[in-house]
């Protein structure tokens, strides 16, 4: 057995994502994390009070690098409709490249405890309404066709949200690639 010293808040994180992962957040119990580090349950208190402290950390990890993101492409001095599209392409790279994290944040969002809950929702609504602003100010100008904003935008990062549950990184195609070829077919379509 390893002391808390050897076991740092991240690893924690990490075998434990790939546990709710593979388990289901019910079935994974703190114990079974604990083996999986092969340290004592009591270690991981030294870092978390319960295992919803863990579930939550795990989706607020995801939360922040979209908002890291979000930051960046806004911040870019381009055309609303070429930051819609990095949106979605950064919206892709985040699922992509981690799996793991991404499905435990869409799959076990229900297994938070409330105030995290409504955090949760706060900052995914004004993920939408960003993408959404920026759809509208694209279509006004021209670039997109005449549609609802609101449907449009969750149509296309459902579909790209969806991808965490068929895409393999062991596969054919790259993440950077398979995002932009994804781009490509939600942005512009599949006609010749």
């Amino acid at each position: 057995m390893r002391n808390y010293k050897e076991v740092t808040r991240e690893r924690i994180i990490d075998e434990a994502a790939a546990l709710f992962f593979e388990k289901g957040y019910k079935n994974t119990s703190l114990e079974t994390v604990a083996k999986q580090l092969e340290i004592t349950r009591p270690a991981i208190y030294h870092y978390f009070k319960n295992k919803e402290e863990i579930i939550t950390a795990i989706i607020r990890e995801v939360l922040k690098k979209v908002t890291a993101y979000s930051e960046k492409v806004l911040n870019q001095n381009i055309k609303p409709s070429e930051k819609f599209e990095q949106m979605v392409i950064q919206h892709l790279l985040l699922i992509l490249k981690n799996k793991i994290f991404v499905g435990i944040f869409f799959e076990e969002q229900k297994s938070l405890p409330e105030q995290a809950t409504k955090e949760t929702i706060k900052l995914i609504d004004e993920y939408y309404k960003t993408c959404t602003d920026l759809y509208k100010k694209a279509m006004e100008g021209g670039c997109f066709i005449q549609t609802d904003p609101s449907i449009a935008v969750q149509t296309i990062l459902g579909a790209c949200s969806w991808s965490y549950k068929w895409y393999s990184q062991a596969g054919s195609m790259a993440a950077e690639e398979m995002a932009k070829t994804m781009s490509v077919i939600l942005m512009r379509g599949y006609r010749v």
